[in-house]
């Protein structure tokens, strides 16, 4: 059968569904069983999921369940020649022919993913490409979830990059790791070796905010304001962090689950950009130039949170309006002629657009940073509390993101570091292992590192109000100003380490990693130890950190120079009396040669 629509349902109801299936006496298929649907990002690019409708006997790709009720799932990824089964009698081969052309890894990184292949498969169907590298699909080894690998590559083949560049593509990872929200794209775990950076998140089936309005002509304002008002909510989480995004637009907002999901979640991505101002000076020129607040264009200004806040009302018109080519002239002109446009914009697409559209969007869209709404005062807005049974369904949805996330807090770990798995020789072994077994043999046999964040309490909180009851209004969780840091526990502390490592090289590597592998613990070498220690330095004159300790004998050294100089120093009691005049009684005690040396000096 031809997939013509862009959403193909199957199930037994003949009419909610474009395939029947009306000979099921033992009703092993749901009335709306599963859907197959289409996320077109370009002409030549798009990406076909099947997705599971809460059925009672579950969908099944490739003999792995997907899907089944009651809660909701997310979209599987389908490529040609993949076989969805509602079991035990149903069987369809998805074929697409025009499949996108692969981008396979290189060499060195092939055999960096076979070091991790026990935890993840990186696949070479690439789902976009970027100035730094490239996304691939991905595959959770042991629960064969499917996941978003973002390769990023680190350089030359030497492995040499500069350390702020360095610096910059860690904060990713580090602030993604400490994040938990429902409107934030979730991270899963990182890999970094010199070469390469492999940054694993979840995969939104649900396709980009680009998607969805090319989809619709028109898009109705109760799902602008379902849309936007998530965005407000990730934004006010980020904001609370001290995390300023820097990078928001329409591609960085993606849908979870499925393009026409009654109920969409909406999660923001792509953190690249992003900064946290108590570790920089915020003044780069970064972000998409349509998107891009006035400010940016200034030279030397240190950016706020009111950057976001611009980028939103664009995307804010963007959904609004559906229009992409009047956005880069609002920057030249003054802010009278950005009300008058903003308002003629939205009349022009619909005359029912509510008032308290333009508003949201001119309250974001103000010259002055100044003057511009917060994410936290964009919470509140009657745009998004009135009428009271809107208020009411946008808290009960809230709850339902909320009860997607787990109850653990534990701090996401560090990347995985593959420069430091490095085989020792052993003298009882004179023979030469090949590269692939030396890492295997040697991953998991490195004291633990276990982290807990401060910053999933506020969270914790709100999700055990979503199950006892409603959400207190829009109210935000409060700020946790603490910053968690990592505390490992040196190989010295332990003294069963060594017992430990002998008893590791005897076990069989899943046995070991089943044992080691748990989720309150990460195996940190020696290297990550230091990687972990650069992410808590400031940007700002970083060599200055980095610069190596004085010598041991550095004060001996200081001393023996002043004492070969004959130089004294001149206490501020000295310093009075010599301008009292008093210079003959100083000359007496001897002070005269420490003046005239600084005198000297000066």
């Amino acid at each position: 059968m031809m997939i013509e629509q862009e959403i193909f349902r199957i199930g037994r109801d003949p009419d909610a569904n474009a395939f029947s299936i009306q000979t099921d006496s033992e009703n092993l298929v749901s009335r709306n069983h599963c859907e197959i649907y289409v996320i077109v990002y370009e002409p030549s690019v798009n990406h076909v999921y099947v997705r599971d409708r809460k059925s009672i006997n579950g969908t099944f790709v490739n003999g792995h369940i997907i899907g089944v009720g009651p809660q909701i799932s997310s979209g599987y990824l389908l490529q040609d020649g993949d076989s969805i089964e509602i079991r035990p009698h149903w069987k369809f081969i998805f074929s697409q022919p025009r499949t996108p052309p692969p981008r396979p890894l290189t060499a060195i990184q092939k055999d960096e993913c076979r070091v991790f292949e026990n935890e993840y498969l990186i696949s070479p169907r690439c789902l976009g490409t970027g100035a730094e590298g490239a996304v691939y699909l991905a595959i959770e080894s042991k629960t064969k979830r499917q996941l978003v690998c973002k390769l990023v590559n680190l350089g030359r083949q030497d492995g040499k990059i500069p350390r702020e560049e360095l610096y910059r593509k860690l904060q990713e990872i580090d602030v993604l790791r400490q994040l938990k929200h429902p409107n934030i794209l979730p991270y899963i775990d990182a890999v970094i070796s010199p070469h390469s950076l492999y940054i694993f998140t979840e995969l939104a089936s649900g396709g980009d905010l680009v998607s969805f309005i090319n989809r619709h002509e028109f898009v109705q304002e109760l799902d602008c304001r379902i849309i936007l008002r998530q965005v407000v909510r990730g934004l006010a989480y980020l904001h609370r962090k001290g995390i300023i995004h820097r990078d928001l637009k329409p591609e960085n907002i993606l849908l979870a689950y499925s393009p026409k999901i009654a109920y969409h979640r909406i999660m923001l991505s792509d953190f690249g950009a992003c900064a946290v101002p108590r570790r920089s000076r915020m003044v780069t020129d970064i972000g998409t130039f349509e998107y891009k607040a006035p400010e940016l264009f200034s030279t030397g200004e240190a950016q706020t949170t009111a950057v976001d806040l611009w980028s939103l009302g664009i995307v804010a018109l963007r959904l609004l309006t559906s229009d992409v080519e009047s956005f880069e002239n609002l920057t030249r002109i003054d802010q009278q002629s950005i009300e008058q446009m903003v308002k003629a914009m939205i009349k022009e697409v619909s005359p029912k657009r509510s008032s308290n559209s333009q508003r949201f969007a001119l309250a974001c869209l103000q010259l002055t940073p100044e003057n511009r709404i917060t994410a936290a005062e964009a919470e509140c807005h009657d745009w998004f509390c009135t009428p009271q049974k809107h208020f009411e369904f946008f808290q009960q949805l809230d709850r339902r993101c909320l009860s997607d996330l787990g109850d653990d807090i534990q701090l996401k770990p560090m990347p995985w570091d593959l420069a430091s798995l490095q085989f020792p020789p052993l003298p009882s072994a004179p023979t030469k292992l090949s590269t692939t077994s030396a890492h295997k043999s040697i991953r998991w046999s490195s004291p633990p590192c276990t982290e807990t964040s401060g910053y999933f309490r506020g969270l914790q909180q709100d999700m055990k109000a979503a199950r006892v009851g409603p959400l207190p209004g829009l109210s935000s969780p409060p700020h946790e100003t603490g910053v968690p840091t990592c505390k490992p526990k040196l190989a010295k502390e332990s003294p069963d380490v060594t017992r430990k490592e002998e008893q590791i090289q005897n076990t069989p590597l899943r046995d070991r990693h089943s044992e080691d592998r748990k989720p309150e613990t990460r195996i940190m070498t020696p290297r990550q130890l230091r990687v972990c220690d650069v992410l808590q330095l400031p940007l700002p004159g970083l060599d200055r950190h980095l610069k190596p300790p004085h010598s041991k004998t550095h004060r001996q050294d200081v001393l023996a120079e002043l004492k070969r100089l004959d130089a004294k120093f001149l206490t501020d009691t000295m310093q009075a009396a010599m301008e009292n005049g008093d210079a003959g009684g100083e000359e007496s005690k001897g002070f005269t040669p420490a003046v005239k040396k600084r005198q000297s000096l000066q």
